[in-house]
């Protein structure tokens, strides 16, 4: 709660006072703490990052005055543990939290933005934080569904990135189809499209899955969105999908070793208490579907 806590308040920060002149995103801080904190983060000790309240401001300026850092990987481990954090917030607090720590980001984005076009970068690959093959693309994707921002944009992005995964044999594919789907799904939700959204879930499963789909299972966050609408259409298509995960994760046969089919064994248990709670009109209160 304590990183929420910093990114609400940096949010503000970085929104009034403390930013510099208009065509720079980056706050304003005290010179001598910057340098203090570049050189004790420049080459930090194993496992560590600097997530205190006051440190966020100094990643922001670290990262404008030393674009070749690690200050970029730093805001996005932070966003990671935040994006985790955010899923333990009650529903009616998320939505601040998740635009406080985009709006965050969304200034990362515009310090890399405008060192790149001055040449300051060291790569010409679209702007994003260093892992932008990683976590921080499916990290803002999130926070800008929890904070109901940027959805024009996402709608294009999934639609384009189901459009370009053509190859089967591609050991994302799954993956691909099933988190496309699933923000189409979740923003067909926020337009009041059950249909739409309906459409979306079912279209999740619709590949042969995927190394993680096939071991861990999907998160099931649209699935209790649309349990939330009360409706039986609803609850019967979340149903359907259940079924449809078993044969990604809860088919103990077509497990070629012990402790995999120990783990699918055990996948199915959950998922058929899953679908006891939705037969009797509940949801599941599991971190998985939040």
């Amino acid at each position: 709660m304590k990183t929420l806590l910093a990114l609400a308040l940096m949010a503000r920060l970085c929104g009034g006072a403390l930013v510099q002149a208009a065509d720079s995103p980056a706050p304003a801080v005290d010179p001598a703490k910057l340098a203090a904190f570049i050189q004790k983060w420049q080459s930090p000790p194993p496992y560590e990052y600097p997530q205190a309240l006051a440190d966020q401001p100094l990643l922001l300026a670290a990262l404008a005055k030393d674009p070749r850092g690690p200050w970029s990987g730093y805001l996005d481990m932070v966003a990671s543990d935040a994006r985790f954090q955010i899923r333990q917030v009650k529903w009616t607090e998320r939505k601040a939290w998740a635009a406080a720590l985009l709006s965050t980001l969304q200034q990362a984005e515009q310090i890399q933005e405008q060192l790149r076009t001055a040449g300051a970068m060291t790569t010409n690959r679209p702007i994003a934080f260093v892992f932008e093959r990683g976590r921080y693309p499916e990290t803002k994707a999130f926070l800008s569904l929890e904070a109901g921002q940027n959805l024009a944009v996402l709608k294009a992005d999934a639609q384009r990135e189901l459009a370009s995964n053509k190859d089967t044999n591609d050991w994302n594919y799954g993956n691909v189809v099933f988190h496309a789907n699933e923000v189409l799904g979740r923003i067909a939700v926020k337009e009041g499209n059950f249909a739409e959204a309906r459409r979306c879930l079912r279209a999740t499963t619709s590949s042969a899955g995927s190394p993680q789909l096939n071991s861990f299972g999907p998160d099931f966050v649209l699935p209790r969105e649309l349990l939330e609408h009360s409706d039986k259409e609803d609850r019967d298509t979340v149903l359907a999908f259940l079924n449809d995960v078993r044969k990604w994760c809860g088919d103990p046969a077509k497990k070629p070793e012990a402790n995999s089919r120990r783990v699918a064994q055990n996948n199915l248990l959950q998922l058929d208490k899953w679908r006891q709670i939705i037969t009797d009109g509940k949801i599941p209160d599991d971190p998985k579907w939040r």
